[in-house]
């Protein structure tokens, strides 16, 4: 029998397998290649996943329509680690592999660097003299600019506000020419980092460190606030960038880039580059070429960078290691924490895990020996450990919010010339839009919740779906016009401090005002300048950021995550207090953290500030363990999503009963559920969730298969949106 040659193709569908074709009979298909294969009525790009031949009739196999790549644009590696996530997260092997790539790769573009317009003087500009251009001063000022510059940019031009009639003009006379230049990553080659002396604990950690860096190991850089974690990454670096290998730094936060960013090329002159989600799809893609080609040494971004193929690296970081936003709660809900775990072993180089608040998973790792716990217990330089003081709220008249003791810090603060971060995760100008007649609250149509009241928008949003409506004068319910802002939130704040402290400069920070290009920066640059402000912060400023001026911090409301049904909210209240308050006290001035809260005596909060992070972590680490919660077990959360929430709740009782018929296993894991997410309606769609629990992962995993083909057997099906979750980090 003769035998045929197929190859399997992954495409970005959602379903949960690969798709045999014929060979195209001019170009050979190389794994990891993209293609254009017909799919149904249309045609789609792919990827291939391997040939085969095969001893059976092909007749009714498709032919691929076009090969994109004659090399394998996927590297092996990133194919490797793109398939572990795939099988680990239960997730379509095609849309992995899509996810992995730059916008334009996914949609067929060729990967090829863009090139940049470059102007320079011709012959007859240099030439030019002073008084040649005297009666066209924006004329002469441009020539002037690229006398000094002889191979400008576009980015320089536009940083030299030079029209682009000013440049068609000149080009025109014939004083300048526009060529073209190929693309290259940034490179600052102007040092002007002085090198800090290291205290014993972060020569120790570093000394520890530079003995694995020939093979696969596990670091928990566990450090205070203020510590110097990022000198002792710095110093790693130097050693790993010296051999001309590759480092991927990972923040957790696009707000963070431009300060490490800062930081970095300080002090390295290296190719570097950028990678998150706010770049243009031009530069994003530029820039993963860029360190797939090995031409950028330092590569800086968000969790999406941890599939960026690196062929030359030598060190992974993760910078807050703890932070949720790590965690991709969309579609392939990967964690990029644990993804650079495992594409750290596979590559057999070291990675760092900082943070001043470790996740309470990362300690378990550490105590069962699969990381080397790195401490640096004192804050760097002459910086002291900050004041914790509980303000009790009981009984107190606040004033807008805030009690009169933390007023009275505020005013000493701002006489001393130093600044105050104030926060509170709650934006908008108030939670609650309600009547005093009747009532009424307004509320989203599409969502169980609240609508928020923005000031800055005149308008009443939604923070769960992105809906918005008109602020209403007069109740939709009774007709009165007694309509009453309740709550307190950033947009509220700023307004009262402005009234509060007159003559000082009151900054708010939150993601409305930070939409912009460069809003970030702008608001921060007389916090850097060193100018006596009061911020208003969101968790944007909760950390990384780096404020020696700010001497007094107010964290509003503490009590948020005491008592949520989140079995995780404790912990990330925890993390949340001490970053915040780390942001205090960061230079020669002391800091003080005033917390308000009207349970002062709750023991988790008394134990946090009386006995520090870790005996919290602990203290925490137990009762999951009472409970059987990570990290003592596995879990995974379904999520059904339907019009009607009947569709959803049978969608996954559907799955219980057919799980329920393996008998054989009922002992070795928990079903709890279903039961409605803590917001039953979101976007119009009723959300129901069930947890699954067991002590055996390998047997968890399998349940999860034996569930996900159970999705395909729901007769009713096409009215559900699935998703898996394994490894929650929030019960939503």
């Amino acid at each position: 029998m003769s035998t045929h040659e197929i190859i399997k193709i992954a495409v970005p569908a959602p379903l949960h397998t690969s798709f045999d074709y014929l060979p195209s009979s001019e170009q050979a298909c190389i794994r990891g290649a993209r293609v254009m294969v017909p799919f149904g009525n249309r045609k789609i790009y792919g990827v291939v996943l391997e040939e085969r031949h095969q001893a059976q009739s092909a007749h009714k196999l498709k032919t691929i329509s076009d090969v994109l790549d004659t090399y394998a644009l996927i590297p092996e590696n990133i194919l490797a680690l793109c398939q572990f996530a795939s099988q680990y997260y239960h997730h379509p092997i095609g849309e992995v592999l899509f996810h992995a790539l730059p916008n334009r790769l996914r949609h067929g573009k060729a990967a090829n660097y863009s090139t940049k317009p470059m102007y320079r003087l011709t012959e007859l500009g240099k030439n030019l003299s002073e008084t040649d251009l005297k009666k066209t001063p924006a004329q002469a000022r441009a020539i002037a600019f690229f006398k000094d510059k002889p191979n400008a940019n576009r980015d320089d031009v536009q940083e030299a506000s030079i029209s682009q009639a000013i440049l068609a003009t000149l080009t025109e006379r014939g004083f300048i020419e526009r060529t073209e230049s190929n693309w290259q990553p940034s490179c600052h080659h102007e040092l002007t980092h002085t090198t800090p002396t290291l205290n014993p604990a972060q020569q120790n950690a570093v000394d520890t460190i530079s003995t694995h860096l020939t093979h696969y190991q596990a670091f928990l850089l566990f450090g205070v606030t203020g510590s110097g974690k990022t000198e002792v990454y710095l110093r790693i670096m130097d050693e790993v960038l010296k051999q001309d290998k590759q480092v991927l730094f990972l923040v957790p936060e696009i707000g963070l880039t431009p300060q490490t960013v800062s930081r970095l090329t300080k002090r390295f002159a290296k190719p570097y580059v950028v990678l998150h989600s706010n770049l243009n799809d031009e530069t994003r893609l530029n820039a993963w070429l860029a360190a797939r080609d090995g031409k950028a040494n330092i590569i800086i971004g968000t969790r999406s960078a941890i599939f960026t193929p690196l062929p030359k690296l030598g060190l992974i970081v993760i910078d807050e290691e703890h932070d949720s936003s790590y965690k991709q709660i969309e579609g392939l809900r990967y964690h990029a924490r644990d993804l650079a775990l495992w594409r750290a072993k596979q590559r057999e180089v070291p990675i760092i895990l900082g943070s001043a608040t470790p996740d309470i998973i990362t300690l378990h790792h550490v105590t069962k020996d699969r990381m080397l716990r790195l401490d640096l217990p004192n804050r760097a330089g002459a910086a002291k450990p900050v004041v914790h003081q509980t303000v009790d709220l009981r009984g107190v008249k606040l004033v807008e919010g805030l009690a009169p003791q933390l007023i009275d810090a505020i005013h000493h603060t701002l006489s001393l010339e130093q600044q105050v971060l104030l926060f509170i995760n709650r934006r908008g100008y108030a939670p609650v839009y309600m009547c005093h007649s009747c009532g009424w609250i307004a509320s989203c149509k599409a969502c169980d919740s609240h609508l928020t009241l923005h000031r800055s928008t005149q308008k009443l949003h939604c923070h769960h779906c992105g809906r918005f409506d008109k602020i209403c004068t007069v109740c939709t319910s009774c007709g009165s016009n007694q309509l009453l802002s309740i709550g307190l939130a950033t947009e509220r704040l700023e307004e009262s401090l402005k009234k509060i402290f007159i003559h000082s400069n009151v900054i708010r920070i939150d993601r409305d005002s930070t939409q912009k290009r460069g809003a970030l920066d702008n608001l921060l640059k007389p916090v850097h300048a060193g100018e006596p402000c009061i911020m208003i912060g969101t968790q944007m400023l909760a950390k990384g950021h780096h404020f020696p001026q700010v001497t007094l911090v107010g964290i509003l409301d503490a009590d948020q995550g005491l008592f949520s049904s989140d079995f995780r909210s404790s912990e990330r209240l925890g993390q949340l207090i001490m970053q915040v308050s780390g942001r205090a006290g960061r230079a020669e001035n002391p800091g003080t953290v005033y917390i308000q809260t009207h349970h002062p005596d709750h023991p988790l909060l008394q134990t946090l500030l009386t006995s520090g992070y870790e005996a919290f972590a602990n203290l925490i680490a137990h009762e999951r363990e009472m409970m059987l919660l990570p990290p003592y077990q596995y879990c995974a959360l379904w999520h059904a999503r339907a019009r009607e929430s009947h569709v959803a709740q049978n969608a996954l009782k559907h799955l219980k009963r057919t799980l329920e018929q393996h008998t054989d296993v009922q002992a070795q894991y928990q079903l709890l559920g279903p039961i409605p997410a803590l917001l039953r309606k979101r976007a119009n769609l009723y959300r129901y969730q069930m947890l699954i629990k067991s002590n055996n992962r390998r047997l968890l995993h399998h349940l999860l298969t034996i569930m996900r083909e159970a999705t395909m057997t729901f007769k009713q099906k096409g009215q559900v949106k699935w998703a898996l979750d394994v490894d929650p980090i929030e019960m939503a």
